[in-house]
């Protein structure tokens, strides 16, 4: 996997929070045209197969990677594309991270100064998170 399309894409997939392995897995998965066995992901990112265990672990969590057994082997591929990906991301990243961070900061005194100024931060980027989620 050393096309210029995959080093981007596991490069977006990085930046916008996934780790190292975890992108070359669902890099891998997104530019193959079918189902990928674990060993496949493992010669083709060049991961241990322990390491992509627990990448595919992780993604499926996060309903990124889908499993199905065929021809008495598990076999996978992305559930989403990149952009409903990226939107269940910031989604999850405003609504558990966010908006949790801002209920607990309201709890605290008003008036000081370093947490009205973390909070008026927080809010204008739960605003641009949330016109980001609505626009895709």
């Amino acid at each position: 996997m050393k096309s210029k399309a995959a080093h981007h894409t596991q490069n977006l997939l990085k930046k916008l929070g996934f780790s190292e392995s975890d992108s070359a897995v669902l890099t891998a998965l997104i530019l193959s045209d079918e189902p990928m066995t674990a060993g496949e992901l493992s010669r083709s990112t060049g991961y241990s197969p322990a390491s992509i265990s627990l990448s595919l672990m992780r993604l499926r969590r996060h309903y990124l990677v889908e499993k199905a057994r065929r021809g008495g082997r598990n076999v996978y591929w992305p559930s989403k594309g990149l952009a409903e990906s990226f939107n269940m991301f910031v989604r999850e990243l405003l609504e558990g991270h966010i908006r949790p961070f801002l209920r607990t900061l309201d709890e605290e005194d008003k008036g000081e100064r370093a947490l009205d100024k973390l909070r008026k931060e927080l809010k204008c980027l739960e605003g641009s998170l949330r016109r980001l989620i609505e626009g895709v």
